[in-house]
């Protein structure tokens, strides 16, 4: 008997609410907008955020910082002069000699280095050890420059030792060997010829230039496997490593002795070199996006605080004209608890509808929200009702005798 009467309280409770709702209709649709403004708003902020976080994480591993080596001083860095080893040990041809702990070849990619000699044969041409094309600022400062492979060969046999070249277009005095490939001679300025085998040729470029690739054996001695190379760049990505800061990489490099932090003080010493890491604009765009992550990040919480006074306020505001009815309620025998029940169910159901309608709008904008977006959502949606409920609270606990002999 007990729980049927308990059924039909809850029945007749929210019955009255319903009529409450549609009597009160206006109020009703505000409590509603507020709701559905507050859910919609919370997963168009989860959604800026995310973006914003996508788009760090892209900036971080796919921006490249452009490092160049230079003097000491960083005025010259296309005649250096300076051991080749120190491509070597960028690209990891040759590890830290100084401290091997600290390998530099994982911090970088596309190294880029350059190395010219004089040739007698032909006349007023020049061999250049490459890396890769883009290693000679000549080539890049050349709209429309291509290469034309021979059968088996791309650029990746720069970064080998094999005896092999890139000619110009039209260069001539090719030979033929017994396999059927054309073979290049050349005549260095020591007296001593040799064969190259041809993997290419350069169209559009300069017309006394022959590439061969950077670390080139040397059978018959004439090139020296250490030489001396004009010039020498790279990328460093943030990603790489991704436990130590950009900071922290930027000393790696400088914990080779004869490697420098370019200075317009520094004395000028054998061999050593300074590198210029050109990391002003990423640091500046990865700061920019941070700080705009954290601004993000900060207006959760100040919405759902918001939304908790909202609720409070608004409640209160459309309720306190009907505490008098209250009051008679109370003394016609209504607890205390039924009547926070019957005014508070009048915010709740308005709220909820709110709150349903704003995160189906929500998911229609931001298509992949999801189980993170839902709580915060629900946050959001218990928070304003939290609100309510105080105010509910405040306003139906009300003193019934007190409140009767002031309105006589």
């Amino acid at each position: 008997m007990k729980h049927k009467t308990e059924n039909s309280n809850g029945r007749a409770v929210w019955s009255i609410a319903l009529k409450m709702l549609w009597r009160r209709r206006l109020v009703s649709l505000l409590l509603l907008g507020v709701a559905l403004i507050g859910v919609f708003s919370s997963l168009a902020l989860h959604s800026l955020t995310r973006r914003q976080e996508d788009a760090l994480k892209i900036a971080i591993e796919q921006t490249l910082i452009h490092c160049v080596m230079t003097d000491v001083r960083g005025l010259n860095s296309d005649n250096l002069n300076v051991p080749s080893s120190f491509a070597d040990i960028f690209s990891g041809m040759r590890g830290n000699e100084f401290d091997p702990k600290k390998n530099l070849s994982p911090l970088v990619k596309n190294v880029r280095a350059k190395a010219t000699f004089p040739l007698t044969s032909p006349s007023d041409t020049f061999m250049c050890r490459v890396l890769t094309f883009d290693s000679d600022s000549r080539l890049n400062s050349i709209d429309g420059y291509a290469i034309e492979y021979a059968d088996g060969y791309d650029e990746s046999v720069l970064k080998t030792q094999e005896r092999v070249c890139f000619i110009p277009r039209d260069m001539q005095g090719m030979q033929i060997g017994d396999d059927g490939r054309e073979y290049f001679s050349v005549l260095s300025e020591t007296g001593e010829s040799f064969l190259l085998k041809v993997a290419g040729r350069v169209g559009n470029g300069s017309n006394n230039v022959i590439y061969v690739p950077f670390n080139m054996s040397s059978d018959d001695n004439v090139l020296s496997e250490a030489f001396f190379m004009d010039s020498c760049s790279f990328d460093v990505c943030d990603s790489l490593i991704p436990e130590q800061t950009l900071s922290k990489k930027k000393e790696l490099f400088f914990s080779n002795p004869y490697i420098v932090e370019p200075n317009i003080k520094n004395e000028p010493q054998n061999f050593s070199v300074g590198i210029l890491v050109q990391d002003a604009s990423y640091l500046e765009m990865r700061s920019e996006m941070e700080s705009n992550l954290k601004l993000l990040t900060f207006l959760l919480p100040l919405l759902i605080l918001i939304m908790g006074c909202i609720g409070f306020f608004a409640s209160f505001l459309t309720t306190r004209g009907r505490v008098t009815e209250f009051a008679v309620m109370r003394s016609m025998g209504m607890k205390r608890i039924r009547l926070f029940a019957l005014v508070f169910c009048e915010q709740a159901i308005p709220a909820f509808a709110g709150g349903i309608i704003g995160f189906a709008g929500g998911l229609m904008l931001n298509e992949g929200a999801g189980i993170s977006a839902l709580i915060k959502a629900c946050v959001i949606l218990m928070i304003f009702l939290l609100g309510s409920a105080v105010a509910v609270m405040q306003l139906t606990s009300i003193n019934t005798m007190e409140l009767l002999r002031l309105e006589e």
